[in-house]
């Protein structure tokens, strides 16, 4: 994948790993972020004047439809998407609010990136080279108890994006999924002092997608995902004992 003069637009782009890739893209290419945290989108635009940001609630319809519509009439060129706004929840199926949590999971998760993918097909259709990008997760073939819904969103969307790169396999669009490990952000911040030796710097992460994207690696494993995906594969019980407490 050529990535340079692209128009791409990341989800959740304001921070974390979505941020570090919206700054190392921009150098070569136009590129268009969202998110819902105004503060944070607008110091995003006040460091990087060249990318454009949009204020943005994923998990609203409205919001969805509203997005895509600017963004095929502002920047009809747009040809790659990098699905990459994520939210975890820590509860317990035993909660009464576990439910609604899991709605919420599923919504931002899952639901986003298949609706705001549905409403900008037309457009990536349109373009002579385009790219789906999808950030999924090592725990959604791997689970944990404590992250149930979580989990099964991620589950959905690898599902999901496999499918979705058989449909297009003959296409224009390049169907893409991204394996990261714990990355230091918000949704590290609950690992335990043991485990922490285990996080990446979101800047590194994001060079390693930007590596994989230029080899059109259709699964990008980074760092210690790629050991657990291999141990999975053969020893996939060793990996459940390890994994479904941590």
């Amino acid at each position: 994948m050529n990535l340079q003069n692209n128009t791409i637009l990341i989800t959740g782009g304001n921070d974390g790993i979505g941020k570090s890739l919206a700054i190392q893209l921009s150098k070569l290419n136009k590129v268009l972020v969202c998110g819902r945290n105004k503060q944070t989108l607008d110091l995003l635009k006040k460091e990087y004047p060249e990318i454009e940001t949009y204020q943005c609630d994923l998990t609203k319809e409205s919001n969805l439809t509203h997005l895509a519509k600017t963004i095929s009439k502002t920047y009809p060129n747009l040809n790659i998407l990098i699905n990459n706004a994520g939210i975890i929840k820590s509860s317990n199926f035993n909660d009464k609010n576990f439910i609604e949590e899991m709605d919420i999971e599923f919504q931002t998760n899952f639901y986003a990136p298949v609706k705001l993918t549905h409403l900008l097909l037309p457009l990536l259709q349109k373009q002579k080279s385009s790219a789906i990008v999808n950030i999924g997760s090592l725990l959604s073939y791997a689970p944990v108890e404590s992250k149930l819904g979580y989990c099964a969103s991620k589950a959905a969307l690898h599902s999901f994006t496999k499918a979705l790169r058989f449909q297009l396999e003959n296409t224009n669009i390049k169907v893409l999924e991204v394996f990261p490990p714990a990355v230091n952000t918000k949704m590290a911040s609950e690992l335990s002092e043991s485990s922490k030796w285990r996080i990446l710097q979101p800047d590194i992460v994001a060079k390693q997608i930007i590596k994989g994207m230029k080899s059109d690696k259709k699964e990008i494993r980074i760092g210690l995902t790629k050991i657990f995906y291999y141990a999975y594969r053969f020893f996939p019980s060793l990996v459940d004992i390890k994994l479904k407490r941590s």
